[in-house]
């Protein structure tokens, strides 16, 4: 069974949105998306009329569309810290990798008197893998390197991760099918532990 589900961050949609970034035209501009028309059509591209509902929707809890290009899994660890520790320790051991930045979310909350369940972001990339996209478009660069989200969710630890084809197509990236496989194993196995 495929322990990766579809994530969506509520107040984070102009990130993770579509809008604005749907195409590119020969000179590089993102082509916007009316966020209406998006929320009319259903993923098989039928348009949908104002008294129809789309069935993923209401059976869902989820406030934001499905196809945010976020990836999560369940961590095995008991702990954001131990399985940051792992992911971290991961990327070390891999030739060609190297962690970028490291930042906690729940600390920066602490800093102005804010509470925040533990939330850490770690960094990483490897240029080979990275410069070939932004050499398509480097607005990749926004996206660049690639970060894994670990979180508590009222108990349970997620990791989350931007899918890379929903890089490749935010950013109009084609041609790089081959590669954008190899990163989106490499993040699965980084995240599940089976790297």
């Amino acid at each position: 069974m495929d322990r990766r589900t579809v994530l969506a961050f509520g107040g984070v949609a102009t990130v993770g949105s579509l809008a604005g970034c749907l195409g590119s035209d020969d000179d590089g501009n993102g082509t916007e998306a009316n966020e209406t028309e998006l929320n009319e059509t259903e993923t098989n591209g039928t348009e949908m009329n104002d008294s129809e509902t789309n069935d993923s929707e209401t059976d869902t809890d989820m406030t934001q569309p499905e196809d945010t290009g976020v990836v999560t899994v369940q961590a095995d660890e008991d702990s954001v810290d131990a399985a940051f520790d792992r992911i971290r320790s991961t990327i070390e051991d891999n030739e060609g990798l190297g962690v970028v930045a490291e930042l906690d979310h729940r600390e920066n909350a602490a800093s102005v008197d804010m509470e925040l369940p533990p939330t850490r972001v770690i960094f990483f990339g490897n240029p080979q893998a990275g410069t070939p996209l932004m050499q398509t478009s480097q607005r990749a660069g926004l996206d660049l390197p690639q970060r894994m989200l670990v979180w508590d969710d009222d108990g349970e630890i997620k990791i989350s991760y931007n899918d890379p084809e929903y890089i490749a197509q935010r950013h109009g990236i084609e041609g790089q099918a081959d590669l954008l496989d190899n990163i989106a194993g490499a993040l699965e196995g980084i995240a599940t532990g089976e790297m």
